[in-house]
């Protein structure tokens, strides 16, 4: 008899189900990592225009203290009433790109800087309010979120909903 080197077919069969076996262990783990990890960043970059908006209240807190009538002012829905936030500029990511105390990002694909992107779909974030208020001669800043899920996962105190902007 000769010696033969090499695999059964059984063999082959056997690894090929332990690693059929791996996998269907393996990818949930890896999606709910990558969902994971992009819901951290979506959070970072709120974080990011969160600060951006302190250093642009901090530059422009003279025009935000004293209510003059030609900014916009913050409200939010409390039941039925709107509730004013004393001392409050409500701007947008946009104003603060053009003002450049954020970088416009490249959107996917393109190698050209256009906006600020959400990187968990990839839609723009340049719309998205901003409550930009002043509290004991210090400015604050608190992003407005799309809905009560994302504001949930940050942690942020504002959102949209049907009715306007809601506080949480």
């Amino acid at each position: 008899m000769k010696n033969r080197k090499g695999f059964t077919l059984v063999e082959l069969l056997a690894v090929v189900a332990l690693m059929a076996i791996l996998l269907t262990i393996a990818a949930p783990a890896v999606l709910s990592f990558t969902t994971r990890m992009k819901s951290d960043m979506f959070c970072n970059k709120v974080e990011t225009i969160e600060k951006s908006a302190q250093m642009f209240g901090q530059d422009n807190m003279a025009s935000i203290i004293g209510g003059r009538d030609d900014i916009n002012k913050c409200y939010y829905k409390s039941g039925a009433t709107s509730v004013p936030v004393a001392d409050c500029l409500a701007t947008d990511v946009q104003v603060l790109l053009a003002k450049g105390y954020l970088t416009k990002e490249a959107a996917k694909g393109n190698d050209t800087p256009d906006d600020f992107f959400d990187p968990r779909d990839g839609r723009s974030l340049k719309t998205n309010n901003v409550f930009v208020y002043i509290v004991n001669k210090r400015a604050y800043a608190a992003f407005v979120y799309n809905d009560q899920r994302d504001a949930e996962l940050c942690d942020g105190t504002y959102y949209m909903s049907g009715t306007g902007i809601v506080k949480r």
